[in-house]
């Protein structure tokens, strides 16, 4: 007997030891699970709905020298550059709310502008490091349009640039087909001699179309005040199916790819000195309750600096440079470049923009002389001055000056009929 009972003894304690090596697994598996929690954590609290009610909001807030502008109920958005002096730069047009720049969105045969069309619900807000606006269609799908700035040069301080990623969520009850678009009514390179610069810096002079692998990797739209990069390829981003630069008339289409004629200037008979960009992305078939994320960057730059896509682009670029500053560091080099000051990446609500300063270039006038306007009357910096007048009054809200931004219109368009002759 006293041998059985050692024996039921020994049987149960090697059981215990077994449970306790099972428990010992399982808590080892634990943390895991955990830290794939968190890694998913940030993107479920970003594509939630739950933020609907209580912060659907207009947003105008400045990270940087980077200005993010969105309307809510209608889904508009602009991006703004900052300069040193305070002085806001649109880089999209103003007009109508910010309207002519939009995501399209094509499923099956169906062709839907997110931010004109009555069957979409939209939503705006503004989250930590940049704005997020929301189109809902019913059954179809959600689309987040994400704006978060960033910085590629790491020497820089605060924010130039932009990461948009649009996620796309099925909530149908089938599995679909879903294709972006966007169009982007540019206004910095119609102060130009130039609309448009490729990546080796020549001058865009015709309307063009890139859809093959090999093509160049960004776009920059510049003037004298300020320059903005188109970045499709690099660090991130999502294949693109086709880039148009042209007319704004010639994108603006109800068909889903513009009529592209590569020997047709920027200009139209019924658009004059009106550039802009397209990008289609590649189609993604998305099962119910699952998403795809097409990503792309916009870098800005004012003054004489250049914006700093390349550092998204170019692995050998950033990697010379971390080996040069550490080259400073160890040479105990205290000199910093000038051109790597940026304003403070701290978030500010309806900064409040600087006049410009008064200078010899004559103000926009009132109305325009009833003597015929001649171009030479009129410099770059004039007519950039008039357009940045036409921004400041289309952005002052409910004390909007419709009469004034009339007449500033008017003005604007007998001075580009003046150069048409």
């Amino acid at each position: 007997m006293k041998l059985i009972k050692k024996l039921e003894i020994a049987l149960f304690a090697s059981l215990l030891a077994l449970c306790a090596v099972s428990c010992a697994s399982k808590n080892k598996v634990a943390p895991v699970a955990e830290e794939e929690d968190e890694q998913t954590k940030k993107e479920k609290i970003l594509y939630s709905k739950d933020w609907l009610k209580k912060q659907n909001k207009n947003v105008d807030a400045t990270f940087g020298s980077i200005r993010l502008r969105a309307k809510k109920n209608i889904g508009t958005f602009n991006i703004s550059i900052v300069d040193d002096l305070g002085k806001t730069i649109p880089c999209f047009s103003t007009s109508n709310e910010y309207i002519t720049t939009s995501f399209y969105l094509k499923s099956g045969k169906r062709i839907i502008k997110l931010n004109e069309d009555s069957c979409v619900d939209s939503y705006t807000r503004k989250i930590e490091d940049g704005m997020q606006v929301l189109y809902s269609i019913e059954d179809l799908c959600d689309v987040f349009i994400t704006f978060q700035c960033i910085c590629p040069n790491p020497t820089y301080k605060g924010f130039d640039s932009v990461k948009i990623t649009a996620h796309v969520v099925n909530t149908g009850k089938k599995k679909a087909d879903y294709q972006l678009k966007a169009v982007f009514d540019t206004i910095l390179g119609e102060t130009d001699r130039h609309h448009f610069y490729d990546a080796s810096g020549n001058p865009v002079k015709n309307e063009v179309v890139y859809n093959k692998k090999g093509e160049p990797a960004w776009f920059t739209s510049k003037n004298a005040n300020a320059s903005m990069q188109f970045i499709f390829a690099g660090k991130g981003t999502t294949p693109v199916e086709m880039i148009a630069l042209a007319n704004y008339s010639t994108l603006d289409t109800k068909y889903w790819e513009p009529d592209m004629l590569s020997y047709r200037a920027f200009d139209t008979v019924l658009s004059y000195n009106n550039s802009a960009v397209g990008a289609i992305w590649k189609s993604k078939k998305i099962a119910p309750e699952n998403s795809a994320d097409d990503v792309f960057y916009i870098c800005t730059a004012f003054g004489e600096d250049e914006p700093q896509g390349k550092f998204l682009i170019d692995e050998k670029a950033l990697k010379e440079l971390e080996a040069q500053e550490k080259e400073n560091q160890n040479s105990k080099t205290d000199e910093k470049p000038a051109s790597t000051t940026k304003p403070a990446d701290t978030p500010k609500e309806n900064p409040k923009t600087d006049k410009p300063e008064e200078s010899a270039v004559q103000k926009p006038s009132e109305t325009v002389k009833d003597h015929p306007v001649q171009p030479e009357e009129y410099s770059k910096a004039y007519i950039q001055r008039l357009l940045d007048r036409i921004a400041e009054l289309e952005d002052s809200g409910e004390n909007v000056d419709r009469a004034e931004i009339d007449r500033l219109n008017k003005e604007l368009d007998d001075i580009l009929k003046s150069y048409r002759k």
